[in-house]
């Protein structure tokens, strides 16, 4: 889903100091095009990602940049958790298996 890719991207992101559009799009399985689609999406919503060019080019968030921690509240995050595991445990999916990966606390 082009969500579920959108908040990886971010999660990434925030994470690592820089990531190219080249690892971005072999991680997610898509071309380097849908990567810079998604790049502009995302900034678009507001986060501040800057880019780099060259052959040790990339992306990155602002270094002040902070998610709003209200963006999620814990019960929230948790309801997201519980579902996932739930589908997980029944499709054993990859991509799941990956965004569980993540969002481990």
């Amino acid at each position: 889903m082009k969500i579920d890719r959108l908040l990886a991207i971010i999660m990434i992101l925030l994470n690592r100091n820089h990531v190219s559009a080249n690892e971005l799009s072999k991680h997610f399985e898509v071309s380097k095009r849908t990567i810079y689609r998604d790049i502009d999406i995302i900034t678009q919503a507001g986060i501040p990602i800057t880019s780099t060019m060259g052959p040790e080019g990339g992306y990155s968030i602002m270094k002040n940049f902070k998610i709003d921690k209200h963006f999620l509240s814990l019960d929230e995050i948790s309801s997201i958790l519980t579902a996932l595991n739930s589908i997980h445990s029944t499709t054993n999916n990859k991509k799941i298996s990956n965004t569980l990966k993540k969002l481990e606390i």
